[in-house]
């Protein structure tokens, strides 16, 4: 159906789209990790800060343009790996763990050349792996990982790509818990208000 093809390319940079990356990239894995090549290659996730913007201000035509132009940067700077169109201003693909942060400066920085804008750039997570141990199974959870450390980086300026590190994993789950049962701490009086004080600044005393 038309769901599913969408998924299959995308219709707008031609690259595979969600559903057909992650088939193929999985079976990347289990067929490296059968070989013992498990770690010659890595999951990176891309995203467009500011997208949003783009389209806002210049229309949906320009931010297709930019879309199939990130496609284009990513087929250039990594010939013949794996990438796809996950949704809107997300990308991902498997790349060569052996030069890939070289690469995916270089593609930032094309990007960069490309925009013009400061507020809109192209950044990136990477998800290196320290063994084979886990094999695919893990790897399911790269590309989430990716994104994460991607994430980090969104408002930095001086960096355009971040690999993923366990203390990032353990901050997300510990946003995620919150997230999970504010409502429960609120109703059993976990949570308390403390209200900073405002002192005018011609008296010296406490405002009511």
């Amino acid at each position: 159906d038309t769901r599913r093809g969408a998924y299959e390319i995308d219709s707008v940079t031609g690259l595979p789209g969600m559903h057909a990356f992650f088939r193929s990239a999985i079976a990347h894995a289990k067929r490296n990790f059968k070989n013992g090549t498990f770690l010659d290659e890595v999951p990176v996730y891309f995203n467009i800060t500011n997208f949003r913007k783009l389209n806002t201000s210049y229309g949906i035509a320009r931010g297709d343009e930019c879309l199939c132009t990130v496609a284009h940067i990513l087929r250039e700077h990594f010939p013949g790996r794996l990438i796809g169109r996950l949704a809107a201003d997300n990308f991902a693909m498997l790349a060569d763990s052996s030069d890939v942060q070289t690469r995916v400066s270089a593609a930032c920085q094309s990007f960069a050349d490309y925009i013009h804008n400061s507020g809109i750039e192209l950044k990136a997570g990477i998800r290196f792996y320290d063994t084979a141990e886990s094999g695919a199974a893990i790897f399911k959870h790269g590309f989430d990982q990716a994104k994460l450390a991607c994430n980090t980086i969104k408002s930095d300026a001086n960096h355009c790509w971040a690999a993923y590190t366990e203390d990032m994993g353990q901050s997300d789950a510990i946003r995620h818990y919150i997230r999970e049962h504010f409502d429960e701490a609120l109703q059993k009086g976990f949570l308390k208000v403390y209200y900073q004080p405002v002192i005018r600044t011609l008296t010296g005393k406490l405002s009511n």
